[in-house]
């Protein structure tokens, strides 16, 4: 935690390169960090014990706040277990039942899944490393709404931030439950897959040795996201990849819920284009990589996209190699970002947002409301507000939900 300020002041230097190339940026942009205090100051973390605010490389663990564990799933409930005629009461109460934790919130419930029991070469938690936070992976979390709209149209797949759990067991709490909740809302099915977050990848590639290696950010992104071996800096097997979790995860609720899914979904040839995503800090980094790379019907960033460019071949724009390497697949008007102006990442975020070509008040929306606090009243930072703070509803629907 040393290096925070440098790396702050890092950030700073990065996103006043990219705003140079655009449009320009101030004095003070060239040599301070953006907007509002430190993250190492904030309160109110993703796993209520743990800090939220220490910095990450603009990748700050997933939420800020978390619901608690109001239950626990168990035995068998109703229907027809060789296929007969299920409603969906049945089906959802089916599904409960099968979790490790049922959580209630205004707008659904919030039902914990171990992944390890989806297959037994999965982790549930991320392998310590040294002058690591202990945490990141965690339970996976399926949100499921108590009015849903039709579900061929309403399958949201969100991704947390460096370090955070979607469930972390130890704490009884959920991630990201106010953004859950807001979905649930709206009358989407939410599936928040545990990952590997260990780390921030822009952080590892943006300092050596990852800033001297040609693709540093895209190689681990891409490693993260299938299990290929394609970066010395993740040791990410195909049984921990973003796919393989997900697809394990959505055969779970296909298997207990399926009128809860698009007819049709297939776990393992998973069709992007059908599904939303978003995604918090890294997370936000991952749904914009899926974006861009594959191609989805929605994809909203928040406290995001940026990933450091390394030193190899440099572009005019200093920024990861995979943001301006070939076409997106998601056209920029089913993108969009949400960054408070007291994140001290925002300008490198915003800059990148310039980048891929979204517009202030279309696709890139703003908030400069501090103090912010989470679902417990907690105050939070400005890298976590745009996720947590249940008081920025309306801007993150204006945003998201759209």
């Amino acid at each position: 935690m040393i290096k925070s300020t440098m790396k702050r002041d890092w950030i700073a230097r990065v996103a006043c390169g990219i705003s140079l190339a655009l449009s320009g940026c101030d004095a003070e942009e060239r040599g301070q960090p953006v907007g509002g205090a430190p993250l190492a100051g904030a309160t109110g973390g993703l796993m209520g014990g743990l800090n939220a605010g220490q910095p990450n490389g603009g990748e700050v663990s997933g939420g800020g706040e978390g619901a608690s564990n109001a239950g626990s799933g168990g035995g068998e409930v109703g229907g027809d277990p060789q296929g007969g005629v299920r409603d969906a009461s049945t089906e959802r109460a089916r599904l409960l039942a099968e979790c490790l934790s049922v959580i209630e919130l205004e707008n659904g419930t919030l039902c914990a899944v171990q992944p390890s029991s989806l297959d037994p070469e999965t982790l549930d938690a991320a392998p310590e490393l040294p002058d690591q936070r202990g945490s990141g992976f965690g339970y996976h979390v399926v949100a499921v709404p108590h009015t849903q709209s039709e579900p061929d149209t309403s399958l949201w797949v969100h991704f947390g931030g460096t370090y955070g759990r979607p469930f972390d067991r130890s704490t009884g709490k959920v991630a990201s439950s106010a953004w859950l909740n807001e979905l649930m809302g709206a009358g989407y099915a939410v599936i928040q897959p545990a990952y590997d977050n260990k780390t921030s990848i822009s952080f590892d590639c943006g300092e050596e040795p990852g800033k001297s290696i040609d693709n540093c950010a895209g190689d681990a992104r891409e490693e993260v996201l299938t299990g290929q071996d394609r970066s010395t800096l993740r040791d990410v097997n195909q049984a921990n990849s973003v796919d393989h979790r997900l697809a394990s995860l959505l055969a779970f609720v296909q298997l207990h819920a399926p009128s809860w899914l698009p007819e049709g979904l297939d776990p393992a040839n998973l069709s992007w284009p059908d599904i939303k995503v978003s995604g918090h800090s890294q997370g936000g980094n991952l749904s914009y990589y899926i974006a861009r790379r594959r191609g989805v019907r929605f994809a909203c960033m928040l406290a995001a996209p940026f990933d450091a460019g390394d030193s190899v071949n440099p572009g005019r724009f200093p920024i990861a190699d995979w943001f301006t390497e070939g076409e997106s697949l998601t056209p920029v008007e089913r993108l969009a970002q949400l960054v408070a102006t007291e994140d001290p990442y925002s300008m490198a975020f915003l800059g990148a947002g310039r980048l891929i070509g979204l517009v202030e008040g279309e696709q890139s929306f703003t908030v400069s409301d501090a103090p912010y606090v989470n679902v417990e009243g907690e105050e939070v930072d400005g890298h976590s507000a745009p996720l947590a703070d249940p008081n920025l509803a309306s801007i993150r629907a204006q945003a998201c939900l759209r």
